[in-house]
């Protein structure tokens, strides 16, 4: 005899299935809220100003954490990094603000990583 749900328990199996589709739903898109201890944005990306050596990103304006990927180099023992299509710099070293597709980022960044990158 084969055993059929009630319609009570089809509602109960489906709100379960449906709760668990959803649970997830919009995690990965939220923005990350920044941390008290990190540095405004503003602060850190000022053209000629210092990125600091421990940099691990900063918050915005809307207090939400960016942060960029912080590259080891190849070429020397310094850490490179940018900021939007504007910043870049190495931790501990000044910031430039010329654009990623300026000259004085491609020589800095193959003094990082070397000219064949």
């Amino acid at each position: 005899m084969r055993r059929s749900l009630t319609p009570s328990s089809t509602l109960l199996v489906a709100g379960v299935a449906l709760a668990s589709l959803l649970s997830g739903c919009g995690a990965a898109d939220a923005p990350t809220p920044a941390g008290d201890t990190l540095p405004a944005c503003d602060d850190i990306w000022v053209a000629g100003g210092t990125i600091p050596e421990d940099y691990a990103g900063c918050k915005d304006a809307d207090d939400v954490l960016q942060v960029s990927e912080v590259q080891e180099c190849t070429k020397n023992d310094q850490r490179f990094t940018t900021f939007g299509d504007q910043y870049y710099g190495v931790l501990g070293g000044a910031v430039y603000d010329d654009g990623l597709d300026s000259p004085s980022y491609d020589e800095l960044y193959a003094g990082c990583f070397g000219a064949d990158w």
